[in-house]
């Protein structure tokens, strides 16, 4: 049997501000996970895979450990989510383009204006602007999407 990439949204939360009890908890979460992957044959998918904490010091001590990327912020739902209201860095772009792809295709359609505009409503805007409440949107990237 061959194991086949695989990957679920699963996000796991720890509660609690002692630094070696976050990093033990992170640990036997991502050895569970590896278990669980090679039980089911499945391979951890680790582009995607991440280890994230609100606290510097929980990330740092997690970096000097093997295991998934310790990130700055994370992905849930196609979200960006960050300790604080502001855009992340690392994922600032990605739901904005892919919005902006969507209406370019949408201009394509052999449909009329009113038609073509009720696509754009359905589609387009809520895809680049979903989760504006978790990360919110740069001027800068509304205008772009304005112009589209």
């Amino acid at each position: 049997m061959v194991a086949r990439p695989y990957v679920d949204d699963i996000t796991s939360d720890h509660t609690g501000s002692d630094v070696q009890v976050a990093v033990d908890t992170v640990t036997a979460i991502c050895a569970f996970t590896d278990e669980f992957a090679a039980d089911l044959c499945f391979k951890p998918n680790l582009v995607k895979s991440k280890r994230f904490s609100t606290s510097p010091a929980i990330r740092s001590a997690l970096r000097v450990l093997p295991g998934p990327e310790v990130a700055a912020c994370f992905a849930d739902l196609g979200v960006a989510q960050t300790p604080v209201a502001r855009p992340a860095a690392q994922l600032k772009d990605k739901r904005l383009k892919a919005g902006i792809e969507k209406l370019d295709r949408t201009s394509t359609l052999a449909a009329s204006l009113r038609k073509r505009g009720l696509f754009t409503a359905a589609s387009g805007v809520p895809a680049a602007t979903y989760g504006t409440m978790a990360t919110p949107i740069a001027a800068v990237r509304l205008r772009s999407l304005d112009a589209a």
